[in-house]
């Protein structure tokens, strides 16, 4: 039985769709002011980390999305897919720290700097793409 690979299509609509995802719960870590709710909605941005950055790092993600274009702009890509790892690690931190409860003032902080940090990227990926498919459909880059 042959397995039949995710069309690049497909694979950019849950990518976007997860996108959405993680900036609701992004809105929800902002906002978080107690320790049990940080760790909860860490927790959850984890679990959906882990599901999505596989899916934009697989050969049908973001590198078909944006190399398919735009090949010069891998280096960009490159720079953003080898941050995955330390993102992911923040989050794992942050969803531990504040399980064990701890100062809040403190566990905010770390929740903004998260926050922050990925919205940046997702933002820089927003870019990126956006980047190619406005030379792929004719535009200059």
């Amino acid at each position: 039985m042959t397995v039949r690979r995710a069309e690049p299509a497909a694979n950019a609509a849950r990518i976007v769709d997860e996108h959405r995802q993680i900036s609701g719960l992004l809105g929800q870590l902002a906002k978080a002011n107690d320790a049990d709710t940080i760790a909860s909605v860490a927790g959850a941005l984890y679990d959906l980390l882990c599901e999505h950055l596989p899916h934009e790092e697989s050969e049908t993600g973001l590198r078909a999305a944006v190399l398919g274009a735009s090949p010069h702009l891998y280096e960009r890509l490159d720079a953003i897919l080898a941050e995955h790892p330390a993102l992911l690690k923040s989050v794992l931190k942050l969803r531990d720290e504040a399980s064990v409860g701890g100062d809040v003032d403190a566990l905010s902080a770390a929740a903004a700097g998260v926050v922050a940090a990925l919205r940046d990227h997702e933002a820089r990926e927003s870019q990126l793409m956006s980047a190619a498919l406005w030379e792929d459909v004719g535009g200059e880059g």
